[in-house]
């Protein structure tokens, strides 16, 4: 979201603008299952490698899954 201007609205919630605004929308408590499941493959394929093993997807989106109950 650091890329549009001023703060954003998302799935009815408002983030604030530039770099405080980015992330949080990503483990926001409406995130579904299957945006942790993308968030994770995007991640894992990024900073681990194009073909990682099954269990680094499932640890990642397991994180994500946490941090939606904790928030």
């Amino acid at each position: 979201m650091a890329y549009e201007p001023g703060a954003q609205l998302l799935m009815g919630r408002a983030f604030p603008d530039g770099e405080a605004g980015g992330m949080p929308p990503c483990i926001s408590s409406r995130a579904t299952t299957s945006t942790h499941r993308f968030l994770a493959t995007k991640l894992v394929r990024h900073f681990v490698a194009d073909d990682p093993p099954a269990d680094a997807f499932r640890k990642i989106e397991g994180v994500l899954q946490r941090s939606r109950r904790a928030g």
